[in-house]
């Protein structure tokens, strides 16, 4: 069980003094909720210490979607510990993790409609609509993981119009490579795991727009570590070459 926690944390991005306290997962309805905490407090001798201060509920909030499931994740903490860096939280009174509505903020910025992103991620309309009036009054912190879709990074590498060779987002090369019809060796273990998430995801994504979103996710990937990914570029525009022939 311990072995699995410690997988969950690293897909959550979750770091120390952070831990899974408890986790109950709904295989059917393909839900995950995860109770997040501060790792207890151990003297020089391995003995836990008693806490500071007492644990109270911080909130809970509906996360981005890993390896099929929707995830929920619960916080409790004490209420001096300031939670405002950490992707796997959310404001007050909202129902996503900065890390969805970063997500969901940079859908409705391109266009994406309400009832594809409801698709898409199972969530409630009424949700979205939260969250679109909390950005008239505030803005909402990007995400690290999709700040790649929102502008690329300037020493990372060029930006999609530039990169010789690149298959443009809407190029089927995209789509092929999400469904597992195109096999490419790859050495980069973040385009790994991404890439394994989103065939996770890919064949039971409810319609051609859903899967769309989900082949782009790829491009942006891409596009933000072009630098790195020459081999994998190569093989990807040699599989594009055979499609036009």
């Amino acid at each position: 069980m311990r072995t699995d926690h410690q997988l969950l944390e690293q897909l959550l991005e979750l770091h120390e003094p952070w831990e899974i306290r408890a986790v109950r997962t709904d295989i059917h309805g393909r839900r995950c909720e995860v109770e997040v905490g501060l790792a207890a407090p151990r003297t020089w001798f391995g003995l836990v210490r008693k806490p500071s201060a007492p644990a109270v509920e911080r909130g809970e909030w509906r996360h981005l979607n890993l390896a099929g499931f929707r995830y929920v994740v619960r916080v409790v903490a004490p209420a001096s510990v300031s939670l405002e860096r950490y992707e796997w939280t959310g404001e007050p009174e909202q129902p996503f993790t900065r890390a969805m509505s970063a997500r969901l903020t940079r859908l409705l910025a391109e266009g994406v409609s309400l009832e594809g992103i409801c698709r898409l991620f199972g969530v409630d309309p009424g949700e979205i609509w939260r969250l679109k009036r909390s950005l008239e009054t505030r803005s909402v912190r990007v995400s690290p993981l999709d700040a790649a879709g929102a502008a690329p990074d300037a020493g990372a590498g060029p930006a999609a119009g530039a990169a010789p060779g690149l298959p443009e987002a809407d190029d089927p090369v995209w789509g092929r490579l999400a469904g597992g019809d195109i096999s490419i060796d790859i050495g980069v273990l973040s385009l790994k795991l991404l890439l394994t998430r989103v065939r996770s995801q890919y064949e039971a994504m409810p319609d051609d727009e859903s899967r769309r979103l989900k082949a782009r996710e790829l491009h942006r990937f891409f596009v933000k570590n072009l630098r790195m990914l020459g081999a994998e570029l190569q093989q990807l525009r040699a599989s594009a070459l055979r499609e036009e022939a």
